[in-house]
């Protein structure tokens, strides 16, 4: 598709959710499990598999990278599976075990803000600096599945960009890739969009992503800006 990197995830559930955790509606209408740690459970990749993903990212020429959930995961993938750079979930912002790994180390860092207060971002991105770590590029996200366009308000972006200082980007949930196409116009460094190989598939995520062949029209979209900008 002309992507630049492929990125999965990874979760210990018993780590991630707590005893009173529940689904969100929008997983309630679109997958079949009783709870949210059994559907957590039901659609991990298992360990070895990411190696072997790793090897196919490798010939394929994409570069592998995955998001963890819980400190075990991220210390796994640092330690044995040497990813290039660290995408933070909207889900750990907060989470200053995680955050503290991540600032000790000098790879390039992904910090997503979905329902995140600018306050929170703030002292994330001080702890990511601690120790002296400043490549950190800042996602504009709203954690909707699907996000309604109307509640998209890119202009965070320039907000982002101004009010830290640092490179800008854009975790998409929305349905097609007009607000992708604007991030990139309005200065957006990376693009992070959910696909599948059939939106019509049952599980949470597939009908709020994009099929292979809409998220290929969309990379060339993007590369033209590219040029143009």
């Amino acid at each position: 598709t002309g992507a630049d990197a492929i990125k999965f995830q990874i979760a210990n559930p018993e780590e991630v959710y707590s005893d009173d955790a529940f689904k969100a509606n929008y997983q309630k209408q679109n997958d079949k499990s009783k709870t949210i740690l059994e559907m957590s459970k039901n659609l991990q990749i298992s360990r070895g598999d990411h190696y072997k993903l790793k090897q196919r990212c490798k010939k394929r020429g994409i570069i592998y990278s995955c998001s963890a959930f819980d400190l075990g995961s991220l210390t796994f993938l640092d330690k044995n599976l040497n990813i290039p750079f660290f995408k933070i979930p909207s889900g750990e912002i907060n989470s200053i075990d995680m955050i503290e790994y991540i600032a000790k180390t000098e790879k390039k860092i992904f910090l997503s803000t979905g329902m995140s207060t600018f306050e929170e971002i703030g002292k994330a991105v001080k702890r990511l600096k601690k120790f002296g770590n400043k490549k950190i590029t800042l996602l504009h996200c709203v954690s909707s599945y699907p996000a309604k366009k109307e509640h998209i308000n890119l202009n965070v972006l320039k907000t982002l960009k101004k009010k830290f200082n640092l490179d800008v980007g854009y975790s998409d949930h929305t349905i097609g890739d007009e607000m992708c196409l604007a991030a990139v116009a309005m200065g957006s460094k990376v693009i992070e969009k959910h696909v599948t190989t059939s939106i019509n598939q049952r599980g949470p995520d597939h009908n709020a992503s994009m099929e292979f062949k809409d998220f290929k029209s969309m990379v060339d979209k993007i590369r033209k800006l590219d040029v143009a900008l």
